[in-house]
């Protein structure tokens, strides 16, 4: 999906999700995109995915246009299955990259339909502690299609400052699941998303409204090593 003559099928795309693609919201127009794949990544227009209580230090936001399923711990999760199988904190992170961090933690996981908007953004402010690469393949609902597990740790919910990354900025894009792990105890989810889930629903959610609210102050949260931090200036 990434050559010229590819482009051709994106009106037939478009026009297959009518009711669910809103070009008026898409930052360029059709002509602009010369690829099928650039258009599946497609840009928004500035002020369309407004984020919710951005004013507060203590709101978490929803990271994609989505169906989203949220559990107040790992275990209340485990019953789901994915493709199949069920999955585990160790299995998903491995043993040796701080799966222990987490348990007990809070999950949250956002569904993509190919329709939707393809970037995630990030649910909070705060600093990127480190980045790791997970050896292993995963695969999307197309077993042709490989896609990479990444964990991005990080110290949310932090005041200004120079290394500080900023609710709602884009963070990354073409991914069909995104998973959150928070560990235990620091954020409560809204009643309405843990309420759904609990029945197997998933929540039709949009990039920017309120996922939850910090339960961990300031004081509470360890500024991370500076010199092991790294920040890319999101595009």
């Amino acid at each position: 999906m990434d050559s010229v003559e590819s482009a051709k099928d994106i009106s037939h795309f478009i026009e297959s999700f009518k009711d669910q693609i809103n070009m008026n919201e898409v930052k360029h127009p059709l002509e602009y995109f010369k690829t099928f794949n650039e258009f599946f990544i497609r840009e928004l227009k500035p002020g369309v995915r407004p984020i919710a209580h951005v004013e507060c230090d203590d709101v978490a936001v929803c990271a994609a246009d989505c169906r989203l399923m949220a559990f107040k711990s790992i275990d209340d999760s485990l019953r789901l299955w994915i493709k199949g199988r069920k999955f585990s904190v160790q299995g998903l992170l491995g043993q040796d990259i701080s799966a222990s961090a987490f348990m007990d933690g809070t999950l949250v996981i956002f569904r993509l339909a190919p329709q939707d908007y393809h970037r995630f953004h990030f649910p909070v402010s705060g600093f990127i502690e480190q980045i790791v690469d997970i050896p292993g393949c995963l695969y999307t609902v197309h077993i042709f299609r490989r896609i990479e597990r990444r964990m991005i740790e990080m110290f949310i919910f932090q005041p200004t400052s120079i290394l500080e990354l900023k609710l709602g900025h884009k963070i990354a894009f073409y991914s069909f699941v995104h998973g959150q792990l928070w560990k235990k105890d620091s954020i409560q989810l809204d009643e309405d998303l843990l309420a759904n889930s609990s029945r197997s629903l998933e929540t039709l959610v949009r990039v920017g409204t309120k996922l939850g609210l910090s339960t961990r102050n300031v004081s509470q949260t360890d500024f991370p090593d500076v010199s092991r931090c790294a920040i890319d200036d999101p595009k």
